[in-house]
């Protein structure tokens, strides 16, 4: 019973990660598209120029996330 629960428990555990992961990263996002508005970076883009310059900042985000996400497996793999 209590093999279970350890492994339920360590299942939200990975979920709330998980969460706490993509909150990271949408305010990333929020944060970088404030200070694009706010430089006067997509003054006078269309709206696909900007779709564009949105879609390369996402993967940005997406490759931040992969690393965090490799350099702590790699850290608790070492720690293990």
């Amino acid at each position: 019973m209590l093999a279970g629960l350890s492994g339920e428990l360590e299942g939200l555990g990975d979920g709330v990660h998980r969460a706490e992961l993509r909150i990271e990263r949408m305010q990333g996002r929020a944060g970088a598209l404030d200070e694009l508005l706010s430089s006067g970076a997509l003054d006078g883009l269309t709206g696909d120029a900007l779709e564009d310059e949105l879609r390369q900042i996402a993967a940005r985000g997406r490759i931040d996330e992969e690393l965090q996400e490799l350099n702590q497996r790699k850290t608790e793999g070492e720690s293990s």
